[in-house]
């Protein structure tokens, strides 16, 4: 990645958190354009191109992985991005000179005012992906059909996240010929990508702490979230993942919709050996503030482990009742949401068992029912 031939304007000397060794000002910052700059390259090279790569990276990797513009004070008083020198003129000097660089290659920055806002209000900062991104044809027919049958085969699984983009893009395979399709198909999938999500899947698969901003239930945000993420799953075309909080310091499930911006992938980590997925997927009968109690239903005996495996998503307990009967054990939140699991399982055979707070919920939801139905 090359240097700019712009003029270095750094006052910080001799030795300056924006990374570039010390150099007079007026100076340029590519001795091989500019040999009478009076540098050493090769030092230059050693000690401030690492450094210099390093922020524009990450510059671009934070804002690729948000879903909302980010201010100029955000992005100049975060050390993690390679800024906050404790001078913000000189800070904002280097975003200025990083934008134009991150231009050089394709990545357009550029500022975004709210609908309304004032001459004085501060910037925030957007890659325009209009500009950014290439609109290739990177498809051949045959690509574009091996692609078109897996999107179908995989747009016609339940509950699955990002439907509607699938669709979309199935529409654009179907309407347009394979051809064309190879042209737009691509590129419409990457405008329509989360980058969010793309950002979290990157840290996943590097085994690197991913540090991000998030939006809990209650609409309370919290800034630089640590986790080391375990795994992913989807559960009522809502994408999420489970990991290790740092700051809770206990396994936490987070919904990849609530994130709103991603940090660069930090520390390495392992995922623990015992570590399963499936004990994290939620039930309806989860989400709730009170107490969990342990709710036991019933399954009748012959029907198929398979079947009982897609009710319980494995979690609790299983075991075999006196007359031969499975009985399914697991900690419940909510009883009468319970009660109504039971009900749209009721066909398999399945029933409350206990406690009597479970019981009494499934027989006051099928006495609505029947009196519902009486008076239609």
């Amino acid at each position: 990645m090359p240097w700019s031939n712009a003029p270095y304007t750094c006052e910080n000397k001799p030795s300056h958190a924006c990374g570039h060794p010390s150099r007079k000002k007026g100076e340029y910052m590519d001795s091989t354009r500019h040999p009478n700059s009076g540098w050493d390259a090769a030092a230059d090279e050693a000690v401030g191109y690492d450094d210099w790569a390093r922020r524009i990276l990450n510059l671009f990797f934070v804002l690729n992985a948000s879903k909302t513009p980010i201010s100029t004070s955000h992005i100049i008083f975060d050390a993690d991005l390679g800024y906050n020198s404790g001078n913000p003129d000189s800070d904002k000097r280097k975003f200025k000179r990083d934008r134009d660089e991150l231009a050089r290659f394709g990545v357009h920055v550029v500022e975004h005012k709210a609908e309304g806002a004032t001459e004085n209000e501060e910037s925030s900062w957007v890659i325009d992906r209009t500009q950014t991104q290439a609109e290739l044809g990177i498809l051949t027919t045959d690509d574009a059909d091996i692609l078109l049958a897996a999107l179908r085969d995989y747009a016609g699984q339940p509950g699955i996240p990002y439907r509607s983009a699938l669709v979309h893009i199935i529409a654009k395979l179907d309407n347009e010929g394979a051809a064309a399709a190879g042209h737009t198909a691509a590129s419409d999938a990457a405008a329509g990508g989360d980058p969010v999500f793309q950002a979290l899947w990157a840290a996943f698969t590097l085994r690197k702490n991913a540090v991000f901003t998030y939006t809990d239930a209650q609409g309370a945000t919290t800034k630089k979230r640590s986790v080391d993420i375990w795994g992913f799953f989807a559960q009522d075309e809502c994408m999420y993942f489970v990991g290790f909080d740092h700051g809770r310091e206990a396994a936490r499930t987070f919904r990849v919709d609530r994130v709103r911006s991603v940090n660069k992938p930090g520390k390495a980590y392992a995922i623990p050996d015992d570590f399963n997925v499936t004990d994290y997927q939620f039930l309806p009968f989860d989400l709730a503030d009170t107490q969990a109690v342990d709710a036991s239903f019933t399954f009748p005996q012959g029907l198929p482990a398979a079947e009982i495996e897609a009710i319980t998503h494995g979690r609790g307990s299983l075991g075999t009742g006196s007359a031969g009967e499975r009985t399914w054990t697991i900690p419940a939140r909510d009883l009468t949401a319970a009660a109504s699991f039971a009900l749209g399982h009721a066909g398999t055979g399945m029933r409350p068992l206990s406690p009597r707070g479970l019981v009494e919920a499934w027989n006051n939801q099928i006495a609505k029912v029947v009196a519902a139905h009486d008076r239609a």
